[in-house]
């Protein structure tokens, strides 16, 4: 159905009316849950993106920008951390300072849980309200970003404002569905609040079939399973499994779906949640030394080694069927290094220099990342390589032009709500794969999504 101007702009007053009105009530931040009975709440509830929830259940007082200062629960100031970590310490906070976006803010290190190896304190610009809007979007290790909830400026939402965001749908449901929340219900594809304007795309609808890509996220550890020979790079007969059942996925996909191209996108919503998912290769070794083909290699030029291998064989296999980008490489490890882990136990040699030839000593402060581990095969679990990328099937021209959505803005903010339109959907053909995580070991597969990009 498309929108008609002078309604929209009637409506809109409406509820700016509503909000001046308001504005003299003593509205709480969850009057808008029983605004009209809860009935738009609840529709909200059904289909608002998960950020436009974040949005609407934040309790946020005033306007604030996302960070470690104001989303970290514990600190230690460098002083501190320099006098526990011994000699480590100095290049233990440089490595720190080195992430893409470092936990360190001015004199302080931020977690945002309580590390085990290092006494913290309670963090006292701590923001229950910042941490709840941020969720898991923090940057997890060095080379990460934070995801969109991160170093975001967000604009307090006023109680005021959320009420006019459910009159706003009941209004809606009423034009369009007689107030018939079952229908709206079964018709109403997404509810979006976001801070500013909406881009001529987003506004434009574009098709967005529910199911339209492939998830392929597969991890190999030495716990149980062999991601590498050790000291070698060639890769491994479980990656190759992986992406032969990969292959033969999207050649199924395409025979049964004539006219449908793939490629590879980096957003998508995989069991319920949206997800950054550019191509994207991680491999790390553990801190043994390395020896035969790799004596005269760091950790670090191994592990880089081994994922551009990988890619190589990504390409090889798959490149035919899908355009591939260059992808995101991890290899540094959790140490930053190549490696991950601690040292290996006495009488074992350890390394002072990321793994560098001339590097290893016998004697020293083994602690440096971690207490050393009694029994070698623990060290099995930071040997590993991961490979994950989204593959879309899209229709050239074959999708249905889809009615303009209705969207408005109050204030800073802007709400659209999708109607349903005639989707050209993607046959999907039973798939000879599967999906399965066993924590730090082996694991993975692939899972039929959503992409929007």
């Amino acid at each position: 159905m498309k929108s008609n101007l002078i309604i929209e702009v009637s409506r809109i007053k409406e509820i700016m009316g509503l909000i001046s009105e308001q504005k003299e009530s003593n509205l709480t931040p969850n009057s808008w849950k029983e605004y009209d009975g809860g009935k738009p709440a609840e529709l909200f509830e059904l289909k608002g993106t998960s950020a436009s929830k974040k949005y609407m259940n934040s309790d946020l007082e005033e306007d604030t920008i996302t960070g470690w200062k104001n989303s970290s629960k514990f600190r230690i100031r460098k002083d501190s951390f320099m006098s526990q970590r011994g000699q480590y310490a100095e290049t233990k906070w440089k490595e720190y300072e080195g992430w893409v976006d470092s936990p360190i803010v001015g004199d302080y290190l931020y977690f945002t849980s309580k590390p085990s190896w290092v006494k913290v304190e309670e963090n006292p610009d701590f923001n229950p309200a910042v941490s709840r809007i941020v969720g898991d979007d923090y940057p997890s290790h060095r080379n990460a970003k934070g995801d969109k909830f991160w170093n975001l400026s967000i604009p307090q939402l006023t109680s005021e404002m959320k009420v006019g965001f459910m009159k706003y749908i009941a209004d809606f449901v009423e034009s369009n569905y007689r107030s018939d929340y079952n229908t709206a219900n079964k018709k109403i594809q997404q509810i979006i609040i976001k801070k500013g304007k909406f881009t001529a795309t987003e506004e434009g609808g574009e098709d967005q079939p529910e199911i339209n890509a492939l998830y392929s996220d597969y991890k190999v550890s030495g716990v149980d399973g062999i991601p590498f020979v050790n000291n070698e790079w060639g890769v491994s007969e479980n990656i190759k499994t992986h992406i032969q059942q990969t292959k033969a996925a999207i050649e199924q996909i395409l025979n049964q779906n004539p006219g449908v191209t793939a490629k590879i996108v980096t957003k998508a919503v995989v069991k319920g949640e949206e997800k950054n998912v550019p191509y994207s290769i991680s491999t790390s070794a553990s801190r043994y030394r390395n020896t035969g083909q790799a004596e005269d290699m760091s950790f670090i030029q191994l592990s880089q080694k081994r994922a551009e291998e990988i890619h190589k064989y990504v390409i090889s296999e798959l490149g035919g069927l899908v355009k591939f980008p260059n992808p995101v490489y991890y290899f540094k490890g959790e140490n930053g290094d190549g490696s991950s882990g601690p040292n290996p136990p006495e009488p074992n040699q350890f390394s002072t220099g990321g793994g560098e030839p001339n590097s290893y000593v016998t004697s020293g402060d083994r602690n440096g990342f971690g207490k050393p581990l009694t029994n070698p095969k623990d060290y099995n679990q930071y040997k590993y390589c991961r490979v994950v990328f989204v593959v879309s099937f899209t229709s050239g021209g074959s999708s249905t032009s889809p009615d303009t959505p209705s969207n408005g803005r109050l204030g800073n903010w802007s709400i659209k709500i999708d109607d349903e339109k005639e989707r050209k959907k993607i046959k999907w053909p039973k798939l000879n794969i599967s999906w399965n995580f066993s924590g730090g070991g082996s694991g993975g597969g692939h899972i039929a999504c959503a992409a929007y990009n």
